[in-house]
């Protein structure tokens, strides 16, 4: 690596750090990466040391910190996404229902903003059951597209991935605190089967379901289990 490059990633406001830390805890580190503009090897290492030496409480985040650490980054000089999108998808389990409802900006009206909300809502209440793009938009009364786009200006994400990170969030808490199977768990969480869950969970999550099991299980029966699946799905596409 450059002398350069590694001026350019150790100047990282320490804002920035803070705010990675906290989206983290509702969004995977490879989402959190695109949307703050840093590699994902960066989001993994201030990670690693706020779990080793924690930087602040983050169950004291809310959508006040969030906005707070987007102007700070800004006023560093540092391009960060779109303010309302990133607050909303990044809010804290317990602040999402007060910030989810963002009225009167960026040219949505407060009555799509509704709609919209609907059909996060369902997803939320029903992540376990099938669930697609067609039935949400009967919701939300408007075309699959226009749906799709929307929801992806208002919330950052499309409604799919917005389920797939509902769904992961909750299979991770089961992981962490249940002896249940993988095979369980993904059924238990909406996916058709494990296979499922280990390429929605690396694609979310940013690594693997058995490095997870790995860490909080210790494990080696659900990391075995997570390989296989793996390994699994790696011959089938080979096929």
């Amino acid at each position: 690596m450059s002398p350069r490059r590694r001026r350019l990633r150790s100047s990282y406001p320490r804002e920035l750090t803070q705010l990675a830390i906290l989206l983290a805890q509702t969004r995977g580190r490879r989402d959190v990466a695109a949307m703050l503009g840093v590699p994902l090897s960066t989001v993994y290492r201030w990670l690693n040391r706020h779990r080793r030496e924690p930087a602040f409480d983050v169950r004291h985040g809310g959508e006040s910190m969030l906005r707070g650490l987007v102007a700070a980054c800004r006023m560093h000089g540092v391009r960060v996404a779109g303010t309302d999108a990133l607050v909303v998808a990044g809010m804290p389990p317990h602040a999402e229902s007060a910030a989810a409802r963002p009225v009167g900006a960026g040219g949505v009206s407060d009555d799509v903003r509704r709609r919209l909300q609907l059909v996060r809502d369902k997803i939320d209440r029903e992540y376990f059951t099938h669930l697609s793009c067609d039935e949400f938009g009967r919701i939300a009364s408007m075309s699959k597209y226009n749906l799709i786009n929307r929801f992806r200006y208002v919330y950052g994400v499309s409604p799919y991935r917005y389920l797939l990170q509902v769904r992961i969030r909750h299979a991770r808490k089961l992981l962490g605190s249940t002896p249940a199977s993988l095979g369980a768990v993904a059924t238990a969480v909406g996916f058709d089967s494990q296979s499922s869950l280990s390429k929605s969970f690396r694609n979310i999550e940013g690594f693997t379901l058995a490095e997870f099991c790995r860490g909080v299980r210790g494990a080696a029966p659900a990391a075995r289990d997570a390989h296989r699946a793996e390994t699994a799905q790696s011959l089938s596409q080979s096929l």
